[in-house]
């Protein structure tokens, strides 16, 4: 019988570098399924890639081929986590259960492994990782989320609902049933409490499985979202699977990231913007830490400063001010995620314009740096003036241990800033 899901073999060139890639991708670090694939990515050679057979009979055959993972990866994820091979196959859009012998004979192929798809898919969404020719590479974000398991909870968050209209809804609704039991849910269960929760907007989940959703106000059908939901959140360490027990609890639960998840007011039909909240931990007077502080769009200008941890962000927004001589005249607001304009739940701001607590966005004045969860490597976004728009890209460098000096203090200078505004004299 004539294989119809891949045009060509896997090249044989490539076995030994990739396996030793898959070996080296169990190493050190957070050991969920995106995590381990985005390791895989940024081995030299990347993850192989396959042109597949067009998947329905209407697609133009002279387009550009769909690409799928090797069939020696799609292996090693089964092997690894086996549940989702033996839980899901694709028909179109629905997700279902399929029996053992179709597995069995299927499933080195990606469109046996739904969930491999689905993976695969979000990290391209999430520009963690990048397509060139028959070869899938994480980029420098990818390779820094793959060894942060914040990070990596950051990166599933902002992907959780694919942007699928409503998506937000079933994902905010999703974590809140979840969060009230601790001890996990089944799915039908959960299914049920998403149903629950929705019937009174006015928009359905009709169960997990192999079913069809409607939006609010008739909006139009989508395929199982909450089943694909439920594969990102379990891929990037949101949720675990376990065996569900005959009272119908442990199928699906919250990770101990997942518990710190927290889900902003202000959206509609339930829905809302989801935020991780750094772990709680008393905040070390000793501790100092040493962040890299450079100014974007201006060649090799930066400061170095050592900083307390039990030290807020409004004393962080006054020491740039005063490393790059600025006037303190107009609004600011860091990022906590590394990104401008990154999100009201990762937003310290300034204490001296109106905060809208329906963001999530915290006062510079009410938040120390130690209670941030930041550690070495972590990036922050600040911006002053939101109109000049002077942007400073923060990183932590190191923790020390304070010396008894004051802190406070720029220890490192590189280049000369411009002056703020045009024809200032310094």
């Amino acid at each position: 019988m004539t294989d119809t899901l891949s045009l060509f073999p896997e090249d044989p060139d490539d076995t030994g570098s990739l396996a030793a890639a898959i070996a080296a991708a169990d190493g050190t670090g957070p050991s969920a399924p995106a995590a381990w694939l985005l390791r895989l990515a940024a081995a030299p050679d990347g993850i192989p890639l396959q042109p597949t057979a067009a998947p329905t009979p209407d697609v133009d055959e002279s387009a550009a081929p769909v690409f799928a993972l090797a069939p020696s990866v799609v292996e090693a994820v089964v092997a690894r986590w086996p549940s989702w091979a033996a839980a899901m196959s694709c028909d179109g859009d629905v997700v279902r259960r399929v029996d053992a012998a179709s597995r069995s004979a299927m499933l080195h192929h990606e469109a046996a492994v739904p969930s491999l798809r689905v993976l695969r898919e979000s990290l391209l969404r999430g520009r963690l990782v990048r397509r060139r020719g028959d070869r899938l590479l994480a980029n420098r974000r990818g390779r820094e989320v793959a060894e942060d398991g914040d990070r990596l909870v950051m990166a599933g968050l902002e992907d959780l609902d694919a942007g699928e209209r409503f998506g937000d809804v079933i994902a905010g609704t999703a974590l809140r049933a979840l969060q009230a039991v601790p001890d996990g849910l089944a799915e039908e269960r959960l299914a049920a409490a998403v149903d629950r929760e929705g019937a009174a907007h006015g928009w359905r989940i009709a169960g997990s499985r192999g079913t069809r959703a409607d939006g609010p106000q008739g909006a139009s059908a989508l395929g199982d979202p909450l089943a694909e939901l439920l594969v990102r959140a379990e891929a990037y360490g949101i949720v675990e699977r376990r065996a569900t027990d005959g009272a119908g609890s442990g199928g699906v639960r919250l990770s101990e990231a997942g518990h710190r998840i927290r889900i902003l007011p202000g959206g509609l039909f339930g829905g809302g913007a989801l935020a991780l909240a750094p772990p709680e931990r008393p905040v070390d007077p000793s501790i100092v830490l040493v962040l890299h502080a450079k100014l974007e769009d201006v060649p090799r200008t930066s400061v170095t400063i050592e900083i307390g941890a039990d030290q807020d962000f409004l004393t962080l927004h006054r020491t740039i001010q005063d490393a790059f001589r600025w006037a303190d005249d107009h609004l600011w607001s860091f990022w906590l995620n590394g990104r401008y304009w990154g999100g009201g739940a990762y937003e310290v701001r300034s204490p001296f314009g109106q905060i809208d607590e329906e963001t999530g966005a915290r006062r510079a004045d009410e938040v120390r740096l130690g209670e941030a969860g930041l550690r070495v490597g972590s990036t922050i976004a600040y911006l002053f003036d939101y109109g000049d728009a002077w942007r400073v890209a923060l990183k932590v460098r190191a923790e020390i241990t304070a010396d008894g000096g004051g802190y406070p203090r720029i220890v490192a200078r590189t280049g000369t800033p411009p002056p703020q505004y045009p024809g200032d004299e310094w």
